[in-house]
């Protein structure tokens, strides 16, 4: 792994931490030590013109950042009424009042008094709220700006005026979206298709029905609705597959697939997984082209870090989280754990138990204290539907690229088939307390625990590098988990 982002990641991490749980004036005695220790060291080992000592000059640059901009969000007026408008980028959805509606908004204009306020990224509740707000629109609306227990600003009790056009966008994708939709229609047999098809590939649930909605996520797949990194991934596999054949440059290819990618994350409005996702295939594939080793535990952290450095509030958000922590999970497990069959069916299907397994220990925590369920029937079910899924995508692109110029009945009919086995499977695994468990009553997980789980997989590699003792540990983890964290 490559020790320079590391040495970044972790005290900027640490600094935003802090932020949210000491005093103000804490943190700077800390930093102050800090930084005076590191300067110290370098002083005495001569290490000016190394490497360490830039790192020590980059980590300075975003710590001070980093204060420099807590301590402004506090210089704001708060408790008091004022009009914003701002374009949803993101919601969330409250566990104890179906009639409150989160929205996260990134503020485009308000008042001259706190003018401050444009360009931040903030969560405004509206109550009883009867229209549906989708993703991207632009709002007009009236709240009270306040700060919440953790002294983040947010805008609460917040009453819509009006809805604006977003026509500003620098290239116009919605054409696109629209000829996915009405694609979607012409080959679907019955609403429950197309409901399925919008999900799966722009992440609209809208058109889902509560009890599906339920079913999906009992079932531990929901995920595969949400645009996530999974959609990503097997986009930039099918991509990569076509492209590698047309172009023999790879500086070209790699540069039409990042196009590709780009686009249709504009396509179905930058859900924060996806970004997440094509920031650590950018860093991939730089790497790649500069003839560097491969290393994808280091490409996770540059992007866990760039996100985190454009909006550290990310830091603490359950998306951020179980992002990084299931693909941490996965590269650390399955890189430990490198037994392969001879057959190849049974090695694909050893890898699809492995990387579902992983994908559970990663996610455990997290979804136990964010959802109050825990689903262990998701590794068995994740392994059969994922990879249906992925041949599903693959059949779907190519019909909706050739659709007009082929009558597709034929395909219809093989849209059906995979999504009726596709749900087949996941009712057929799903039952309660046997598959998944619900909590009413669990004890709260800190959010510090929550950074820190994703890297106890390390110790899980150090600890256990014969074969036997990484299969019997791997089969502990679990166990592990709700030893010394739950």
């Amino acid at each position: 792994m490559n020790a320079s982002v590391i040495k970044i990641f972790f005290p900027y991490v640490l600094v935003i931490i802090s932020l949210e749980n000491l005093r103000f004036s804490e943190v700077i005695v800390f930093v102050g030590i800090g930084f005076s220790l590191f300067t110290y060291l370098c002083v005495k080992n001569g290490d000016f013109r190394t490497k360490n000592f830039i790192i020590l000059v980059i980590s300075s640059i975003l710590i001070i950042i980093s204060l420099y901009n807590h301590e402004k969000k506090f210089q704001f007026i708060v408790d008091r009424e004022i009009t914003i408008t701002g374009k949803i980028i993101g919601k969330k959805f409250s566990s104890t009042d179906n009639n409150l509606k989160i929205f996260e908004i990134k503020i485009l204009n308000t008042n001259d008094v706190l003018k401050m306020l444009r360009g931040k990224e903030l969560l405004c509740t509206f109550y009883e709220l009867d229209k549906i707000i989708n993703r991207e629109e632009i709002l007009n609306f009236n709240g009270i700006l306040t700060q919440n227990n953790k002294n983040n600003l947010i805008i609460k009790n917040c009453k819509l005026r009006s809805r604006l056009n977003n026509n500003k966008k620098f290239i116009n994708t919605n054409f696109i979206k629209l000829y996915f939709q009405n694609a979607f229609k012409s080959i679907s047999l019955n609403q429950d298709v197309n409901a399925f098809l919008n999900a799966i590939i722009l992440g609209n649930k809208n058109l889902m029905s509560i009890e599906e909605k339920d079913i999906y996520r009992y079932s531990g797949t929901m995920h595969l609705f949400a645009v996530s990194g999974i959609h990503v991934g097997f986009i930039y596999l099918i991509l990569n597959l076509i492209f590698t054949i047309i172009f023999k440059n790879r500086f070209l290819c790699q540069a039409i697939i990042t196009v590709f990618l780009a686009t249709y994350l504009d396509i179905v409005n930058y859900p924060p997984s996806a970004q997440r996702a094509f920031t650590m295939i950018l860093f991939w594939q730089i790497t790649k082209l500069l003839n560097k080793k491969n290393n994808l535990v280091s490409s996770l952290l540059w992007s866990a870090l760039i996100t985190i450095i454009f909006d550290p509030e990310q830091l603490f958000s359950v998306g951020y989280q179980l992002s990084y922590s299931v693909v941490f999970a996965i590269i650390i497990i399955l890189s430990s754990l490198n037994y392969k069959i001879k057959n190849k069916f049974g090695n694909f299907f050893l890898s699809s138990l492995k990387t579902s397994y992983a994908a559970f220990c990663g996610s455990m925590l997290l979804i136990y204290d964010y959802f109050e369920i825990i689903v262990p029937g998701s590794i068995l079910i994740n392994m059969l539907v994922v990879p249906i899924c992925f041949v599903f995508i693959i059949i779907l692109f190519i019909i909706i690229i050739l659709l007009p110029v082929f009558d597709f009945n034929f395909y219809s009919e093989t849209i059906y088939f995979l999504k009726y086995l596709i749900d087949y499977i996941i009712k057929f695994f799903t039952c309660e307390n046997y598959t998944y468990f619900i909590f009413d009553k669990k004890n709260d997980v800190n959010n510090f625990l929550h950074l820190v789980y994703p890297f106890t997989f390390f110790l899980y590699r150090k600890l256990f590098y014969n074969s036997f003792l990484s299969f019997i540990s791997l089969l502990l983890i679990p166990f592990f988990i709700f030893l010394f964290f739950i």
